[in-house]
C-alpha cells in the first residue's frame, strides 16, 4: 500500500500536538462549530471520566476550495480544557478521472496515518455524520478498545421487519 503523504500545515499541526491517547476522526465535511460543541460535549461532557482525562485530538477536513479566515484558522487550533485538541487536515482532490471511491480511502489513509503519527491507543472514525458525538454514544463505543484492548469495535443496528428487504431479497 502506498505510504499518504499529509499536508505540510496537518504534519505542523501533528507536530504541536506530538501524541495523543485518543483520535476522533471526522471523514466528511463537517461545519467547524458543530463540531467543536459535539466534540466537547462527547468528551468533555460525558460523565465518563476515562475518556475525558484521554489526550484527545479531533481530525476533520479544513482545508476546503476556499481558505477559512484567521480568526477561523486560530478557532480550529484553539486547545479545549488541555485535553482535547482540534486538528484539521486536507481532504485528497476529487477527479473524474479517477475512480470515485478513491478519494474516501484515501481519506481513511490519511486519518490512520494521523493515527499512526500520534501514536493513538484508539482511533473513532466519524463517517457521515455528527450523530455519534450528539449522543452518549462515543463513550461506549471506545470502551472495549480502551480497556480490553479490542482491536475493532462497530455499532449493531436493530433493523426492522422491513428494512433492508430491497437488499436482501
Amino acid at each position: 500500500m502506498a505510504k499518504v503523504e499529509l499536508s505540510e500545515e496537518t504534519k505542523a499541526e501533528m507536530e504541536e500536538v506530538k501524541a495523543a491517547d485518543l483520535l476522533i476522526a471526522v471523514a466528511v465535511p463537517v461545519d467547524a462549530e458543530q463540531l467543536r460543541s459535539a466534540a466537547t460535549q462527547a468528551v468533555l461532557g460525558s460523565g465518563d471520566p476515562t475518556l475525558s482525562a484521554l489526550r484527545t485530538v479531533v481530525a476533520f477536513p479544513g482545508s476546503g476550495a476556499e481558505p477559512p479566515s484567521q480568526s477561523a484558522v486560530d478557532t480550529e487550533r484553539m486547545e479545549t480544557d488541555g485535553n482535547l485538541r482540534f486538528v484539521p487536515y486536507s481532504l485528497p482532490a476529487a477527479s473524474p478521472s479517477r475512480i470515485p471511491w478513491l478519494p474516501a480511502a484515501s481519506t481513511y489513509q490519511a486519518l490512520f496515518s494521523m493515527a499512526r503519527e500520534l501514536g493513538v491507543s484508539a482511533c473513532a472514525v466519524i463517517g457521515f455524520d455528527l450523530a455519534a458525538l450528539h449522543t452518549n454514544f462515543l463513550a461506549p463505543m471506545m470502551a472495549p478498545v480502551l480497556e480490553k484492548r479490542c482491536d475493532l469495535a462497530m455499532p449493531l443496528y436493530a433493523l426492522g421487519k422491513f428494512d433492508g428487504l430491497l437488499n436482501s431479497s
